[in-house]
């Protein structure tokens, strides 16, 4: 597979993240129903603030779009930003590691039900993703 299939690869990762960030925005205006179908925190109750949920979600939004953009600017899309080609392969081992578990947030050894078993699968092909990408980057050095 040559450099520009991979980057390719890496290119629709990067997009993927962005429309997961949006989604993330846009359940905000749903909050309280999403967050229970997903099993997040609890928009009521003693144990956080109220406006906890909604600030969780929204860095959890801004990291997955800047996500997006690390992997847009390794692919020549956007300008280029610092250390992109060591951003990438983190991303790729964090995905990964949401993927297979252990983080408390899911994971294949931690999924109970096929709604979790669904988001551990996206953890994983986007993982693949930016591996593919990881790789480009490194060979094309």
């Amino acid at each position: 597979m040559d450099v520009n299939h991979l980057l390719g690869a890496l290119r629709i990762g990067g997009w993927a993240n962005i429309a997961i960030g949006v989604g993330h925005l846009l359940a905000m205006l749903r909050l309280r129903e999403i967050s229970a179908w997903v099993g997040g925190p609890s928009v009521e109750g003693p144990v956080f603030h109220p406006l906890f949920p909604y600030v969780l979600t929204f860095v959890t939004a801004l990291a997955f779009i800047g996500f997006g953009l690390v992997a847009l600017s390794a692919c020549g899309d956007i300008r280029r930003l610092p250390f992109q080609t060591a951003a990438v392969v983190a991303i790729a081992w964090i995905y990964l590691l949401r993927a297979v578990g252990g983080t408390g947030m899911g994971g294949f050894v931690e999924d109970r039900d096929v709604k979790n078993f669904c988001f551990s699968l996206v953890a994983l092909a986007v993982s693949a993703l930016y591996g593919l990408g990881a790789r480009a980057l490194l060979v094309s050095r």
